[in-house]
């Protein structure tokens, strides 16, 4: 299997929440926001494309380090493991959330 890497850029938007999973293991998570800019060619002026919303998941020794570092509103650049988590509401309704596990 193939895992798509990437790395983003931009602003954490919730504070990091830790918790255990069901067999004990630790995850640090929070959301962050990476706003596209492009530049006018005519204008010279720069302008606000789309935002790109994710989860960042943070395992093993991250847990330690990154929640001791971020809070909301601080910038950031994350690589790791872009994936696609499917799930279904307590109202019975399907969503879809892109995750983003650090390396």
């Amino acid at each position: 299997m193939y895992e798509t890497h990437a790395t983003v850029v931009g602003t954490v938007i919730t504070n990091p929440v830790k918790r255990q999973t069901t067999n004990g293991e630790e995850v640090l998570s929070f959301r962050m926001a990476s706003n596209t800019r492009r530049k006018d060619a005519v204008t010279g002026e720069w302008t606000d494309g789309a935002t790109l919303y994710l989860t960042v998941s943070c395992w093993r020794r991250l847990v330690t380090g990154v929640g001791a570092s971020i809070m909301k509103g601080d910038p950031v650049m994350v690589a790791g493991e872009l994936r696609t988590n499917e799930y279904t509401t307590k109202e019975g309704v399907p969503r879809s959330d892109l995750e983003l596990r650090a390396t």
